[in-house]
């Protein structure tokens, strides 16, 4: 229906094995040429290989039609699958002779005496066989018989194998040995290359119409010469197809939208360009959701760490920034009764803790400043307290007050000490009394209060601090940290009050 609008005479792409339309490749020449060679010179055995579709078939008709003449007598086996007696039926068939017998061995005499009889007269019999991969092992080796079947130079009978490589195969079994050794020539017919394939198109269309404009564009012919795997066969299809999606879209020459179009319905493959798409979106999606999920991750990693990534960096940041402040002896041993009675604070996970009594673990380098110019550590929440207090103590009022008011936001260890002061009822001076009854003079002279780092026990503290880890020393820091019931057993973020070591008159008179 389209020749005539693509300008040809007939169909120029069928799949039948037409021998006008024949184009002779450099291994359709060689398998041609062999089975001219071996009838003329009377070989015998010719196989002729090839895989299927690549026109083996045509190279027989081509043989057939023109390389044949009157004096030759052809038989051609189109079904294989037959007996030997079958065979030998249908070669009589072929000769148009009648058999004396139904006897296998008087038909193959008799056979003989025909071959002789044509032979004299310069005539030439050649049976042909098609698909012979498909013949039985049992025929094939009776056929061999039919070899021996000569005069002293030359052959009576010219038989041509044509298979595909299964026949090769076939022939290589140990039982056939004898058969494949009485085969003279051999061809082999390969796939047409790409620059094959585009001139086998091109010729096909050469013979099928007149001079005339492209009937494809070189983009499709090139995509038809890759796509077709050099397989005349399937190249006809391809190019047929083509041929007629072009025609009914009214597109000449034929583009190679239109070759990709078929391809898909062909082979049921994607077509490249939406399989390019499919993937980059595969991927834009995959790399979505790789970011969400690491998003989600490093957000859950975020708010889990917050407690670790304080407990870990506090200590350090505070060693950095030292500060130092004047704070009242009263208010030091209030700080210095927190330490001893808030025993229940440090024996907590230090990741259990709220924020605010967390940070009085982070102290080991913060220095306070006493009245008396000595040097103390207090926790930080106890620091930030006593400023906020003395920053809005007002110029005219009662220290006595400010005190009070200050003690009511203190822990209660150190509410409860205030109220035991003011029930006193000796004001400042009882509270300043009731602070030094706590520490003796040489503690109030020197009190360091610090952080216990990873690893450390009271022994290595000991050491550090006095020179010494004399039982003695271990004692000293004991008595004034009741919180610490094992000094094998102190834990990374408790604090630890280290007075100064009296004398050992002092010491024994206390």
């Amino acid at each position: 229906m389209y020749l005539t609008y693509y300008g040809l005479n007939r169909e120029a792409f069928q799949i039948t094995p037409d021998p006008s339309f024949l184009y002779m490749s450099s291994s359709h020449k060689e398998a041609l040429g062999a089975i001219i060679y071996g009838v003329e010179k009377r070989k015998g055995f010719i196989s002729i290989i090839g895989e299927v579709g690549v026109g083996k078939t045509t190279i027989l008709r081509a043989f057939l039609e023109g390389h044949s003449d009157s004096n030759q007598k052809t038989v051609y086996i189109f079904n294989p699958v037959v007996s030997y007696q079958a065979l030998l039926t249908a070669i009589f068939k072929g000769l148009d002779i009648v058999p004396a017998a139904a006897d296998e061995v008087e038909m193959v005499n008799q056979l003989h005496e025909v071959l002789v009889e044509n032979y004299k007269t310069g005539g030439t019999v050649v049976l042909i066989i098609d698909e012979a991969q498909n013949m039985p092992i049992m025929t094939l080796e009776n056929l061999r018989m039919l070899s021996n079947l000569e005069t002293a130079t030359e052959k009576l009978l010219q038989v041509v194998l044509v298979g595909q490589p299964e026949l090769e195969r076939l022939l290589e079994q140990p039982e056939l040995r004898q058969f494949q050794q009485r085969i003279a020539l051999r061809a082999k017919i390969c796939p047409l290359t790409e620059k094959e394939s585009m001139a086998f198109i091109l010729h096909r269309i050469a013979v099928a119409s007149t001079p005339r404009n492209p009937v494809f564009t070189n983009k499709a012919l090139q995509l038809i010469a890759r796509k077709g795997k050099g397989i005349p066969r399937r190249i006809n299809i391809l190019c047929d197809n083509a041929l007629i999606t072009g025609f009914g879209r009214q597109l000449t020459p034929v583009p190679v939208s239109v070759v990709k179009e078929i391809l898909v319905d062909i082979d049921g493959t994607s077509s490249p360009t939406l399989w390019k798409w499919g993937l980059v979106a595969g991927l834009v999606l995959l790399l979505g959701f790789g970011v969400l999920f690491y998003w989600e991750t490093f957000n859950s990693q975020l708010s889990s760490g917050v407690v670790r990534n304080i407990s870990q960096q506090e200590p350090g940041t505070l060693s950095e920034s030292r500060k130092t402040t004047v704070i009242s002896q009263q208010e030091v041993g209030q700080l210095g009764s927190t330490t001893r009675s808030d025993k229940s604070l440090h024996e907590t996970p230090l990741g259990q803790l709220p924020s605010h009594a967390r940070r009085e673990f982070f102290t080991d380098d913060v220095t306070v400043a006493t009245e008396n110019n000595q040097s103390v550590k207090p926790g930080v929440s106890d620091l930030e307290q006593i400023n906020n207090e003395e920053s809005n103590i007002p110029a005219s009022s009662n220290r006595q007050e400010a005190v009070a008011s200050s003690s009511r936001r203190l822990p209660q260890s150190i509410q409860a000490q205030s109220v035991h002061r003011s029930s006193s009822g000796k004001g400042e001076d009882a509270s300043v009394h009731h602070s030094t009854a706590i520490q003796s003079p040489s503690e109030q002279s020197s009190m360091v209060k610090r952080f216990v780092q990873h690893g450390e026990n009271l022994s290595q503290i000991a050491s550090e601090t006095y020179g010494s880890t004399s039982l003695e020393y271990i004692e000293w820091v004991k008595r004034h940290n009741p919180h610490i019931e094992d000094p094998d057993m102190i834990l990374p973020g408790q604090y630890i009050v280290l007075p100064e070591y009296p004398k050992t008159a002092d010491l024994h008179h206390e």
